[in-house]
């Protein structure tokens, strides 16, 4: 997981980095970051020339909430690691964690005022950004 100004009101959107086979499996979202890389970055560049497809799951979670574990979170890696491997994961009973921990973190940001309306904020920045489609085409031209 990685933190992030986005709220915790809506399912998260995985990133990361894939072959491009498996980003289209997958449906996520391109990361957009281009800085400096890491191992990730180190292992993926050696199984795209060994010719291996390769996968790392990001997913984003709220910054002003500090509770580990976020179900959330793990319902949508768990759900995009199935889906990049072809196995069927049993989910247990994540929908039953989620929701108990919905209902915990809406009670906490409902008792300040503050938070709740920065996270009204963060739900309509969220709910205005347009849908990255998974693989994106061509770089546009600067025209």
């Amino acid at each position: 997981a990685l933190l992030a100004d986005v709220p915790h009101t809506r399912e998260p959107q995985l990133t990361g980095s894939a072959s491009d086979a498996l980003m289209n499996r997958i449906g996520m979202q391109r990361s957009t970051y281009e800085g400096p890389t890491g191992i990730i970055g180190a292992i993926h560049d050696a199984c795209h020339r060994d010719g291996f497809d390769s996968v790392s799951l990001w997913v984003p979670v709220s910054h002003y909430i500090n509770q580990s574990p976020n179900p959330v979170a793990v319902r949508a890696l768990v759900r995009g690691l199935g889906k990049a491997s072809g196995v069927d994961i049993p989910e247990w009973d994540l929908d039953a964690s989620v929701e108990q921990w919905r209902t915990q973190v809406n009670a906490v940001v409902a008792d300040d005022d503050d938070i709740t309306e920065y996270v009204h904020d963060l739900e309509e920045r969220s709910d205005a950004a347009p849908l990255v489609t998974p693989v994106e085409s061509e770089i546009p031209s600067a025209d």
